[in-house]
């Protein structure tokens, strides 16, 4: 929906005079004289003409002219966003070959009443095998699930995925061709993804595995054509090469995933693993759909069938202009370009109204006027955006015309999503007031931690800043997001929220991006209980509430993690402390410290700028009845 025109011009210039004299005598008391021949008059009437003109101007824009604003803005309301799912498709037992699903077949989901065209986006081959059992094995001994004994999740390399962990996938048959596997992560728990504006994310994994499968008599290597899981980091599928003579070992058929490099932030949890599986977008192709022909006039429009069309990532529109030329059929094809304007009466152009279906030639100074009786015709592609977002499993069958299509079972195990109807000019609006408040350019010091914060595609806790006053320089000190007590940032990580600051830095700022120091706090302390409480359970929350405190993530006051730099105060151990539940009163507080600090003073612990807390060892005595607190 359109903005609405406001009818603007309801004052003409005559009320306008008449609205300002009534005013005169409430601002101006001491003027008097509201006669023509009054130069203040004369003024006022100036006024009030660039008044009427301004209003009768403003009354004229139109919706052609709030779009070219936008664009002038780069923000222009965002097309349909087609969704996307997992399709994951299956084999009879009885079948003994594979059938190939080349990239782009078309498929169709079924969710009630509502039939949906999706392609499927990447080739695919299918193979009559299942997941029968799963091997885990780590630095806790080694773990064996079945295909019905797989838990929510698992850590694929143990909880600290230490290097030379691996977990091995058994299959009730040999795999020989190529073949695909899907991971889908467990992330429930954690944080979303940093972003920043439309930039796509550059991760540099720092954490390697490698791939091998079982000949019979050792590990052999098994390539790959493609690993979209960066090493299994984030969702998405690993495509493998052939395999020459696959082996049973104890009975099934096994591949194994061997953690050749540790980095990660956050530990692998699959959720998830499906063989035969890829990525499925909801869109529909309309090829070559005749459109019409021309009348040779300027500014031609002609109207699609179906709207509205999915931007050229997904598809390029491709038309067609076919015409006798010397009695000879001739086609040409003309391009696509976002504005007109910038074209000449030679240019083969036109421009698409993505939203409502329309194309829209030249006018023979802006861009080639198609010629007279030529025929027009456009192959693009449409999507039903938000109602794409179909739920699981949905029924599926295949469109296009493949090979035993018949014997194919299709599940989506997981709902559709991503998918957006296009913006209206209200919401484009709203986005780029917000996208106004969003740093782009890397000036202060706040500007630096807010990119570091939003590097698109990891998950970055915390960040600090930290200038010079004498050289053009800023140290970036980064957290990522973890699940570990002492999170620290590999080198993958540090170069890609670097890469992400270069982008936006000065051009004579030098930035270096460093993980922070860790201050490890033990505290010791003796704890007088209240007469009722129990004294284990006061020393267990007295610990928890310290290792809270002291947490670099959650820790401090706000429950934000621990600030930068500052001091541990051993007043401020002692409130924690006297905060617990159960404790009467505290004595004899001692800080203990290990790593990054600077020195004591006076029973405080000075750190360094770059430093934060982690919790270490806590160490309490509990004191008899008899002692008496002072208050």
């Amino acid at each position: 929906m359109s903005l609405p025109i406001p009818d603007l011009d309801n004052k003409n210039f005559s009320q306008i005079i008449e609205e300002v004299k009534a005013c005169l005598p409430t601002l101006a008391p001491e003027w008097t004289d509201y006669n023509l021949s009054d130069p203040g008059i004369t003024f006022l009437e100036l006024l009030a003409w660039l008044t009427d003109i301004e209003i009768y101007r403003l009354n004229r824009i139109t919706e052609k002219h709030i779009l070219k604003f936008l664009k002038l803005l780069n923000s222009l309301p965002e097309p349909v966003k087609p969704a996307t799912t997992w399709v994951t498709f299956s084999l009879p037992e009885d079948y003994t070959n594979f059938i190939h699903i080349p990239q782009g077949t078309k498929l169709i989901a079924t969710d009630k009443d509502i039939s949906l065209y999706f392609e499927t986006t990447e080739d695919i081959y299918v193979h009559p095998v299942k997941i029968k059992k799963i091997v885990l094995s780590n630095e806790r001994g080694i773990t064996e699930y079945n295909e019905n004994s797989i838990p929510q999740y698992f850590y694929a390399f143990g909880e600290e995925a230490k290097k030379g962990s691996c977990f091995y996938i058994g299959f009730d048959r040999p795999l020989k061709d190529k073949f695909s596997l899907a991971f889908i992560l467990y992330e429930d728990d954690l944080p979303l993804r940093g972003e920043h504006g439309k930039e796509s994310p550059k991760i540099i994994p720092s954490a390697q595995i490698e791939w091998s499968y079982w000949d019979g008599n050792k590990w052999e290597n098994l390539e790959l054509i493609k690993d979209k899981t960066l090493h299994l980091f984030q969702n998405g599928s690993v495509i493998f090469k052939e395999i020459n003579n696959m082996q049973a070992k104890e009975e099934f058929f096994f591949i194994r995933c061997k953690l050749k490099k540790d980095g990660y932030e956050i530990v692998p949890r699959i959720k998830k693993i499906l063989i035969n599986t890829t990525k499925a977008i909801q869109i529909k192709r309309i090829m070559n759909e005749e459109l019409g022909k021309s009348n040779g006039f300027p500014n031609q429009t002609f109207s699609l069938k179906e709207f509205p069309v999915v931007p050229s990532d997904y598809f390029k529109i491709e038309l067609k202009i076919k015409y006798l030329k010397d009695e000879t059929e001739t086609t040409e094809v003309w391009e696509e370009v976002d504005t007109l304007s910038a074209c000449t009466h030679k240019d083969k152009v036109f421009k698409i109204d993505r939203k409502k279906g329309l194309i829209i030639f030249g006018d023979g100074i802006n861009g080639k006027i198609p010629p007279t009786n030529s025929t027009i015709f456009c192959s693009y592609a449409v999507s039903k955006g938000r109602e794409g977002n179909i739920p699981e499993q949905c029924r599926w069958r295949i469109l296009d015309d493949i090979k035993d299509k018949n014997k194919l079972f299709i599940k989506n195990y997981f709902p559709a999503s991503e998918g957006s109807d296009p913006e209206t000019i209200e919401e484009a609006f709203l986005r780029f007031k917000k996208d106004l408040l969003i740093p782009y350019q890397a000036v202060t010091a706040n500007d630096y931690e807010f990119l570091a914060l939003n590097t698109p595609g990891l998950r970055v806790a915390r960040a600090k800043a930290i200038g010079s006053s004498t050289l053009n320089q800023v140290k970036v000190i980064v957290v990522p997001f973890s699940l570990s007590p002492r999170p620290y940032p590999s080198e993958g990580f540090l170069k890609t929220v670097c890469y992400h600051l270069d982008k936006h830095r000065l051009i004579t700022t030098e930035v270096e991006v460093l993980p922070p120091e860790y201050a490890i706090i033990s505290v010791l302390a003796k704890i007088k209980t209240k007469d009722e409480a129990d004294p284990e359970q006061v020393i267990k929350r007295a610990k928890a509430s310290l290792n809270r405190f002291f947490h670099p993530l959650y820790g401090w006051k706000d429950g934000k993690g621990w600030p930068f730099g500052k001091a541990v105060y051993i007043s401020d151990v002692y409130a924690v402390l006297e905060g617990v539940e159960g404790v009467d009163c505290v004595f004899d507080v001692e800080i203990k410290v290990e790593g990054a600090y600077l020195s004591y003073q006076d029973g405080n612990v000075v750190l360094k700028e770059n430093a934060l807390t982690t919790p270490g060892n806590h160490s309490f005595s509990v004191l008899t009845t008899f002692e008496i607190c002072r208050r």
